[in-house]
């Protein structure tokens, strides 16, 4: 059994799109309206990239913009992430970036890390 430690929680902006205001016509730029979640979405969709077997794995389904499965295995994440409308229509796959999980991450910014990138 594996710890919640080694979860892994890919979350995503919802869709959403700008409402019809009355004063938009005369002042551009949505001044006075906030953008809405898209009712029509009913679930989503999420994969994981397989590297060994360069394909994707199917992780879940989910009704909010995130999930949560254990990352014990991987040393990268990649998914990839669709909405499944109320209708059953299928939107095209979203792709992550592609994230190291484990490893050392040097940022040169960080004064605490000079000694540590002294030795590299």
């Amino acid at each position: 059994m594996s710890s919640s430690t080694n979860l892994l929680r890919v979350e995503w902006e919802a869709p959403v799109y700008p409402p019809s205001f009355a004063l938009d016509a005369v002042l551009h730029g949505h001044l006075f309206s906030v953008d809405l979640v898209d009712s029509n979405v009913d679930h989503y969709e999420v994969e994981r990239l397989d590297e060994l077997a360069n394909s994707y794995s199917f992780v879940g389904y989910t009704y909010q913009p995130f999930i949560e499965f254990q990352a014990d295995t991987y040393e990268n994440a990649k998914v990839r992430i669709r909405s499944i409308l109320r209708d059953g229509t299928k939107t095209p796959w979203v792709y992550s970036g592609n994230f190291q999980l484990y490893g050392m991450v040097a940022d040169f910014r960080n004064l605490n890390n000079i000694p540590l990138l002294s030795f590299i």
